[in-house]
């Protein structure tokens, strides 16, 4: 089938790039800064935004819902995502506490 816009885009070096959506309900989750040192990297936030068509008829729902832990948790790689678990890279940022991140 084809696929439909959910009105979202992202960034991909530099150009803005759709948000596919090819299912109805679908959800697009965009991901923290802080989810980039618990996974080594492997998900990382984007550059985001969210357009309407032009003229369009479809209505859209946008729900911005921010979590995170208490200040002073420990946030550092999780083990499943960097050595010693084979074929992981090391670790390539340091622990620190989530309310240094939130602050950085």
């Amino acid at each position: 089938g084809s696929l439909r816009s959910s009105g979202a885009h992202f960034v991909d070096e530099t150009a803005w790039i759709n948000a596919p959506s090819e299912e109805e309900g679908a959800v697009l989750v965009n991901l923290g800064d802080m989810m980039s040192r618990w996974t080594n990297g492997r998900y990382r936030s984007t550059v985001h935004r969210v357009l309407l068509e032009k003229g369009g008829t479809k209505k859209r729902h946008s729900v911005a819902c921010f979590a995170n832990p208490a200040y002073y948790t420990e946030v550092s790689c999780l083990k499943s995502c960097c050595a010693p678990s084979v074929g992981m890279p090391e670790a390539r940022y340091e622990s620190i506490t989530a309310g240094e991140d939130i602050s950085d």
